[in-house]
């Protein structure tokens, strides 16, 4: 059984289920929905690129997520029910239905499903949509300078997709990592790693109120029908961007690659040689890139905002003004798909050096 919420308040048909159980089921997937041959996208899938949903749909297996990026999710599910605990005890509100499945209809064949943190319920009976994060406070740091938690890894993206489908206003709560020694001292979050003894804890609890969704459902609509008509199109789904770290499909990527060509005799000796130098030079470079962060780091702390000097060096340390960049986000809420205005620039290459 589901409930309805306020369809006036919304550009596509929402619906809750439920139950709140898990999905791991892959980022777009076809499923049988009432007779109808369905296409599901998950929630947190809409800032994939739409080549690696294409592919998802076309039967490839995408290499399994890194250890790093899994240990990340458990950090972020573990910190939830803390998180949670904090907020309501500073702020007017009870958090219900945790994980509860939402579905969001953006087309008679395609739908959006996810799980939602939460609806908080204020003591004067108002309902918010919650979304929890635990973000360490360098990725707050970007987030403070984005201006809003939403322009950070596409959160803002899921976050409207919930807003959409539940017809309500919704909130960021994020707890913000910090790090204490043995004592419960703090300790600056780079220099963690030097206080193995020590633990993370939660040093800020930051909020923000969304009253409307940051992306306009139209937006989220085109991306959806864009990557289901190339597929019933039967297109090859390449990648715009090959060899992408963040790829999970790297592997059909580098199956790609020209024959590999050995060779014997004086070449092999000069090619060996030339990328032994290329390697040693590439090393440096880093060890270079890493004395001059130090160097940075040591300066600064005695140079601060002033001019700084010895019988040997004069050190100044002024702030630069702000970079001014487009924000695509609402650029194409303003104009639509950006894809008519997008170019390629002439393809390069990327040497790699593999010692066997």
């Amino acid at each position: 059984m589901t409930s309805e919420p306020d369809k006036t308040k919304l550009f596509g048909t929402g619906s809750v289920a439920t139950t709140s159980s898990g999905d791991d089921r892959p980022a777009v997937y076809l499923e049988e929905i009432d007779g109808v041959n369905t296409y599901v996208f998950r929630a947190s899938s809409l800032k994939t690129p739409d080549c690696q949903l294409l592919r998802l749909l076309q039967g490839e297996t995408p290499e399994p997520w890194s250890d790093n990026t899994l240990a990340a999710f458990a950090a972020g599910h573990e910190w939830e029910p803390k998180i949670i605990e904090r907020y309501e005890e500073t702020h007017d509100g009870q958090f219900t239905d945790d994980q509860l499945e939402v579905v969001l209809q953006v087309s008679p064949n395609i739908i959006i499903r996810g799980h939602i943190d939460g609806i908080i319920v204020g003591s004067d009976g108002t309902t918010t949509l919650g979304e929890v994060k635990c973000l360490a406070p360098t990725t707050m740091d970007s987030a403070r300078r984005a201006g809003s938690i939403g322009g950070v890894f596409g959160y803002d993206v899921q976050l409207s997709i919930y807003m959409h489908a539940l017809g309500m206003p919704g909130e960021w709560v994020v707890g913000v990592k910090g790090w204490v020694d043995n004592k419960g001292l703090p300790v600056p979050w780079p220099d963690r790693s030097q206080f193995p003894d020590g633990e993370q804890v939660i040093t800020e609890l930051y909020t923000e109120h969304i009253e409307e969704p940051p992306v306009k459902f139209g937006v989220i609509m085109r991306k959806l029908m864009g990557v289901v008509k190339a597929y019933e199109n039967g297109d090859g789904g390449e990648c715009p961007t090959p060899r992408d770290y963040q790829c999970r499909f790297w592997k059909t990527c580098d199956e790609k690659e020209d024959e590999v060509v050995t060779l014997t005799g004086p070449l092999a000796k000069k090619f060996d040689d030339a990328a032994e130098m290329l390697a040693e030079a590439r090393a440096l470079k880093a060890q270079a890139a890493a004395m001059e962060k130090q160097a940075k780091e040591d300066l600064n702390e005695i140079v601060q905002d002033n001019k700084t000097k010895t019988k040997r060096f004069s050190v100044t340390n002024p702030e630069s003004s702000g970079r001014k960049t487009l924000d695509k986000i609402k650029l194409a809420e303003a104009v639509g798909d950006l894809a008519a205005f997008e170019k390629i620039g002439k393809p390069y290459r990327t040497m790699k050096v593999t010692e066997l």
